[in-house]
């Protein structure tokens, strides 16, 4: 931490493992002015679990939430919280601001570090990847400038789960292959994601999808079809890289609704490598539309920013400019 006690204070919000990265980034935030402090939240040095979830009601948002706590107690409020790390920690750190702004709490700008696997947000975002020093600068610069305002989505399951997702959330056989990807140590980054798409191919059951998507209009759309795939996106890619809405805007107030019809097995393998070429909007199954609010009537597992959620039916709701963000 550093010794400018008077100087505003930038959290940090890290996996214990990522300690280089979050030393590089605090480096550079200090030529700025700023005081700086890791909130470490994952597996402990030691390899022990701390409070993956707590009162927070989000894995590893506990540190954090205890932190900003303690901040409000003493009449402050940090000036920025970071993430360090992939769309998992982002997706922590996000979800314990909104949380504190939803109880009273400041309106606390959030950044990002990235150094994860994922990196969807960090991706549509531009931001760069395994440079913390960089990562800062961009930070440091919008500090200056002042926070923009960022979309996010929502979503409200059944038993009362609230979660907020910056980049989308799945609830098809994407949401699947991300939690086998999630099971495995090995490989890394997308090449996981990847990997778990034949596995989950050869055995997922494309179930029939109820959707209720309200459209930007006042309209209402209904459907009831066999579903292979459905994301709802606030930006463009999920999966590491898999591009399902090219032309997604964080910014518009909106979410896109991204559908695949069920298609036979040996077809459904074809669909990822054009996801990942960006030819898949070619495909007579494929249909992208925008929505403020859409309600999934169907059981199926839910994903968002790469974490699980649980099951649906689900609300998935845009929220529009509901995050000031450093980027």
């Amino acid at each position: 931490m550093s010794t400018e006690s008077s100087a505003p204070l930038i959290l940090l919000v890290a996996d214990p493992r990522r300690s280089g990265p979050v030393q590089r980034a605090e480096a550079m935030l200090r030529t700025g002015g700023y005081a700086t402090e890791a909130v470490w939240s994952g597996p402990s040095q030691d390899g022990q679990i701390e409070d993956p979830a707590g009162g927070s009601g989000v894995a590893w948002g506990q540190p954090l939430l205890r932190r900003l706590v303690r901040c409000q107690a003493d009449g402050s409020a940090p000036a920025a919280v970071l993430a360090v790390g992939g769309d998992g920690m982002s997706h922590t750190v996000l979800n314990v601001l909104q949380e504190r702004r939803e109880r009273g709490g400041p309106s606390i700008p959030f950044g990002l570090i990235p150094t994860g696997t994922g990196n969807d947000l960090a991706r549509h975002m531009r931001l760069p990847h395994g440079d913390p020093e960089m990562a800062a600068g961009r930070v440091l610069r919008r500090l200056d400038e002042g926070p923009a305002d960022m979309d996010l989505g929502l979503i409200e399951l059944a038993d009362g789960t609230r979660r907020w997702f910056a980049t989308a959330a799945c609830c098809g056989i994407d949401a699947v292959v991300n939690e086998l990807a999630n099971s495995w140590s090995w490989p890394r980054g997308s090449a996981k994601y990847i990997a778990a798409v034949p596995v989950e191919v050869l055995r997922y059951h494309q179930s029939h999808m109820g959707l209720v998507i309200s459209r930007p209009d006042g309209a209402a759309h209904l459907s009831s079809r066999r579903t292979l795939m459905l994301s709802v996106a606030n930006t463009s890619s999920i999966g590491g890289g898999l591009s399902i809405v090219p032309h997604a805007d964080p910014r518009d107030g909106l979410l896109d609704v991204f559908q695949v019809r069920a298609m036979p097995r040996a077809r459904t393998l074809m669909l990822f490598p054009r996801l990942v070429l960006g030819t898949h909007l070619r495909l007579d199954e494929v249909a992208i539309e925008p929505a403020v609010q859409v309600e999934v009537d169907a059981p199926n597992l839910i994903h968002a920013d790469g974490e699980h959620v649980g099951r649906g039916p689900a609300v998935i709701s845009a929220a529009a400019a509901a995050l000031p963000v450093l980027f």
